[in-house]
């Protein structure tokens, strides 16, 4: 009996090792990098799923409806209104900046700042370069 429990071991122990020995032997595949670059300005729909935020200097209607409540007249207003908005965020509170767009109040300010970066503004394809050459 206890040779049956040898054998099995052993026949279990080989298996094993048959299944792993490739991966010791065979180097892993390159990596794509590109996966790595985090998702630019032109992607929003890529930064609000990565949970970063949009920046308002280079948001279109499109990518504001993205965002959850956020109507087409709204998205237009944000738009009307971004530039007094981030001026008003640079110079004071970013919740009363973001109320200059007609039709926001606290709750709603509150919600899209959890989305919208107000002072934050559009990345080049140059700066997006010197992100690649540093990582």
């Amino acid at each position: 009996m206890s040779w049956r429990y040898t054998g099995l071991s052993l026949l279990i122990l080989v298996a094993f090792l048959a299944t792993r020995a490739p991966s010791l032997v065979v180097p892993p595949p390159e990596v794509d990098p590109s996966w790595l670059i985090p998702p630019s300005h032109t992607d929003p729909e890529g930064r609000l799923a990565m949970g970063q935020k949009l920046p308002i200097a280079c948001a279109d209607v499109w990518s504001l409806e993205l965002i959850k409540g956020v109507s087409d007249t709204l998205a237009l207003e944000l738009i009307e209104k971004r530039f007094d908005i981030m001026r008003a965020a640079l110079n004071g509170s970013h919740q009363e900046a973001i109320q200059k767009a007609r039709g926001i109040g606290d709750k709603t300010g509150e919600r899209l700042l959890q989305y919208l970066a107000l002072t934050e503004r559009c990345e080049t394809e140059e700066n997006l370069e010197i992100w690649k050459k540093e990582n």
